[in-house]
């Protein structure tokens, strides 16, 4: 998109993951308002988040990382409005979870694993009609994910065979957890 707009320059990389710099920060702002009621709380995490070094870094370079904080704030909005006391619309949902996954699917498992967590303590505060709608959710969710993991698990030792190969520096033994 970008390059092909604006060619091959330091500003046409970086210009899209700066885009979902100021994104994230105004989700991050919606998100916290509608956790608190409170706009100083809101706007004080913006800020926080703004002047954050690992953040700056994140939307600067032009890199995949910045993407995944907004998907994470993403799809935290959108679950939370399953709390809500009226009809729960899980496609924004169900697309952010998506997307997450094939865009870092090691973040989105963590916080889908969080999310469930979340969803097993509270799923008495919710209606009974959304309730219905999170094994849809899911169900959607599996069928665009699993396939993916299906056909790339056996990449997976290869990967790890040639990190190993690479370097004498690389650990492969079991012990490696209680050595580090």
């Amino acid at each position: 998109g970008s390059i092909f707009l604006f060619g091959k320059s330091t500003l046409a990389a970086r210009l899209p993951f700066a885009i979902t710099g100021i994104f994230s920060l105004c989700a991050l702002y919606f998100l916290t308002f509608q956790l608190t009621q409170k706009r100083s709380i809101a706007f004080l995490a913006t800020l926080f988040m703004t002047f954050s070094v690992p953040t700056i870094l994140y939307f600067r370079t032009a890199r995949y990382v910045a993407l995944p904080i907004l998907l994470t704030i993403l799809l935290l909005i959108f679950y939370l409005r399953l709390y809500e006391k009226k009809d729960w619309r899980p496609l924004p949902f169900i697309i952010t979870a998506i997307v997450f996954f094939h865009t870092m699917y090691v973040a989105c498992a963590g916080a889908i694993l969080g999310i469930l967590v979340h969803f097993l303590i509270h799923q008495k505060e919710t209606d009974r009609g959304n309730l219905k709608k999170v094994g849809f959710c899911a169900g959607v969710f599996a069928l665009f994910t699993l396939p993916w993991l299906i056909m790339t698990m056996p990449v997976f030792d290869k990967v790890a065979n040639f990190y190993s190969t690479t370097s004498d520096l690389i650990e492969t033994s079991g012990l490696s957890y209680l050595k580090h």
